[in-house]
């Protein structure tokens, strides 16, 4: 008999809802439709003046895009911003800076913090114009 190489699905198994990461030393599910894209970051160009979860510019496929740090804004510390996560349902683009993936998650998983478009919209640092502000207009 040949093993399926496709794991089978049963009506037990929950389908993943959530896509959870690590930034700042705690964990995130992020809304499965959120996220759109992911690449490893490369350097960092620093923004003089900004705020603190602002992690500065970076290029994320041939673009340049404001990384935001999961970490400074959601957990305790800041995150390594070693991988960018690009998200959709935004006021604007920008990349989410994470310290791992840790893979598709569903409800009722152990997680720290649960975002979703709406939250995310909400915060100042999602906002257009978010990397030109300075730290006190926030």
């Amino acid at each position: 008999m040949l093993t399926p190489s496709v794991p089978i699905v049963d009506a037990d198994t929950p389908l993943p809802t959530c896509l959870h990461v690590r930034a700042g030393g705690m964990v995130l599910a992020l809304a499965w439709d959120l996220p759109v894209a992911t690449e490893a970051c490369g350097r960092l160009t620093p923004v003089p003046g900004a705020p603190s979860w602002l992690a500065g510019l970076g290029h994320f496929r041939g673009r340049l895009i404001t990384v935001v740090d999961a970490g400074r804004i959601f957990a305790k510390s800041a995150s390594t911003c070693r991988l960018l996560l690009t998200l959709k349902g935004l006021p604007c683009e920008v990349a989410l800076g994470v310290d791992e993936f840790l893979g598709p998650g569903s409800e009722g998983s152990q997680v720290d913090v649960c975002l979703d478009a709406g939250l995310l919209a909400r915060h100042s640092a999602f906002q257009p114009g978010a990397a030109g502000r300075r730290a006190e207009d926030v």
